[in-house]
């Protein structure tokens, strides 16, 4: 594991970055790619009826997800559901010892995790969420702001009996578990953050996918990928990995069970629609002179293909977030993994196995 000073970071990514030199062209950059897509595609789609987040609760603890659990080999783990506030959360716990908390990215669910939790589960008590609005959780039609998600995490694990607990989120998970980590730093024992950029923090601005500016649209994603679920959300389950591996097809069809389902797309896209007021809060806490003191981990991939950035553009971050949380964190390590994409745990998922496992343990 190598601690990287900002002097030796290398520089993020040239095909995702605008240099500072052109910041004027990022909101223009982003609509002409939105506008792109939508007129491209808006001849071939039907007159779709707007598709409602959903607040109806998912299946049951007997019902089609749960009969997935037995593949996960090497330890005990179990479904469960329950209410925080407004919804309904599912999460899937095993194994004995300190509690470490598995936040799932975009469009992914706790399945992503699947590769490196019995591991993890040999020395930790872990618990894989699936976050508000995604995979067997519910579908509130609001709170997707990083601070509410964090807060329904926060009230999991005090009905649980937690009262401290170590978190490892991934993309927009990883949002998530920074916006407990500052609002709850007393809870966080450690803290581990893969692939994703932080909105607000310093950089982001200069970070222009252009995803992130058509998931936020309103309504109009709903309405492309109504009945094209799997042809959009494969555009990141393969196109933002290493050489293409990382899923398998019974991974995927896992994925599409839920993101099919009503008001799943609806909920993921919010996610991104609140990139704003997560930013913002954000600046208003490392304006007021705050730092992260919990020991922190940050791992961002090598990078993806040229074929895939064709497609979706690069997704990783590479040393993105190791730059932006050095000016956060007082106690940072981390490392971009080569030949690794963006989803870790399934690409590479011994190499982040082996890192999860040491730093939640203390051992680097």
């Amino acid at each position: 594991m190598t601690l990287f000073p900002a002097a030796e970071l290398r520089t993020p990514n040239e095909h995702f970055m605008l240099t500072e030199r052109e910041p004027e062209m990022i909101n223009i950059w982003n609509k002409v790619l939105a506008l792109g897509l939508l007129l491209a595609t808006l001849s071939n789609v039907p007159a779709l009826a707007q598709t409602p987040a959903s607040d109806s609760m998912p299946p049951t603890d007997a019902e089609r997800g749960d009969t997935l659990t037995p593949s996960l080999a090497g330890s005990e783990f179990s479904h469960h559901r329950v209410v925080v506030g407004d919804v309904r959360i599912h999460y899937v716990r095993g194994g004995k010892g300190e509690p470490l908390i598995l936040l799932h990215g975009w469009p992914a669910t706790w399945w992503e995790w699947k590769k490196v939790m019995p591991g993890l589960a040999k020395d930790f008590d872990v618990i894989a969420v699936d976050t508000r609005g995604l995979g067997d959780s519910s579908r509130p039609e609001a709170g997707y702001d990083k601070d509410q998600i964090g807060e329904d995490i926060v009230k999991l694990a005090s009905q649980l009996g937690l009262t401290r607990f170590s978190v490892a989120g991934h993309d927009l998970g990883g949002q998530v578990a920074f916006a407990i980590a500052r609002n709850h730093p007393d809870m966080v024992k450690r803290l581990a953050i893969l692939d994703v950029p932080l909105m607000g923090l310093p950089y982001a601005d200069t970070l222009a996918p252009w995803h992130f500016a058509f998931n936020k649209v309103p309504d109009v994603p709903e309405m492309l990928t109504q009945g094209r679920e799997r042809l959009y959300l494969d555009l990141f389950w393969t196109g933002a990995t290493y050489n293409s591996r990382g899923f398998d097809e019974a991974d995927i069809q896992e994925f599409m069970r839920t993101y099919a389902a009503a008001g799943a797309m609806r909920a993921g896209f919010n996610y991104y629609r609140t990139f704003e007021q997560d930013g913002a809060a954000n600046k208003a806490w490392l304006g007021s002179g705050n730092k992260l003191k919990m020991p922190v981990l940050w791992l961002g991939g090598e990078g993806t293909p040229e074929a895939a950035m064709a497609t979706v553009g690069v997704i990783s971050t590479g040393d993105f977030l190791g730059r932006q949380l050095q000016t956060v964190a007082t106690d940072l390590r981390g490392e971009s993994m080569a030949g690794c994409g963006h989803w870790l745990a399934s690409e590479c998922p011994e190499r982040t196995e082996k890192h999860l496992s040491l730093f939640f343990k203390g051992a680097e």
